[in-house]
Formats: structure tokens, C-alpha cells, sequence
């Protein structure tokens, strides 16, 4: 028998998203999910992630966009003052 999975990209990146997937997952459409770390929403989408055990999570690497997970100041040529 044929599987689909559907993967969700960027969870993490908002409120609207993290409840967006979760829904999606809960509801039986989405199977995983990239979770975006370093964004201001990526802690909570862990938290509310946990409530979904069958949920596969990957981790959405991303280099362009949040805050910087190493000190800034071991990154200076790679972050701003920010250390965005």
C-alpha cells in the first residue's frame, strides 16, 4: 500500500503558522513538519508540537532569516549588530 506524506514547511515562523500545521496534522492531512529554530515562535511551536506524538518533525535549516543560534560575537562576518 501507498503512503503520501505531506510535509509542512516553517514551523515556527508565526502564531498563524504553528496553529496552521498543527490543525492541518490534527485534522489528518499533514504527516511532518521543518521546524524553523531561532525565530521568535519556534519555543512555542515545540511546546504545542508535543501535543501531536505522531507528528514527524525536521528541522528547517535557514540561514537568511531570525536570530542567529551561536553568539554573534563567534559569528561576527555572518550577523548583524542584532545578531540577526
Amino acid at each position: 500500500m501507498k503512503r503520501l506524506i505531506v510535509t509542512a514547511d516553517d514551523l515556527g515562523l508565526s502564531p498563524e503558522m504553528n496553529d496552521g500545521i498543527l490543525k492541518a496534522h490534527r485534522d489528518g492531512l499533514v504527516t511532518s513538519a521543518s521546524l524553523m529554530v531561532g525565530t521568535p515562535y519556534s519555543k512555542a511551536a515545540i511546546e504545542a508540537a508535543r501535543e501531536c506524538p505522531n507528528l514527524s518533525l525536521g528541522i528547517h535549516l535557514q540561514f537568511v532569516q531570525g536570530h542567529a543560534l551561536s553568539d554573534p560575537k563567534d559569528i561576527p562576518s555572518l550577523v548583524d549588530e542584532q545578531g540577526e
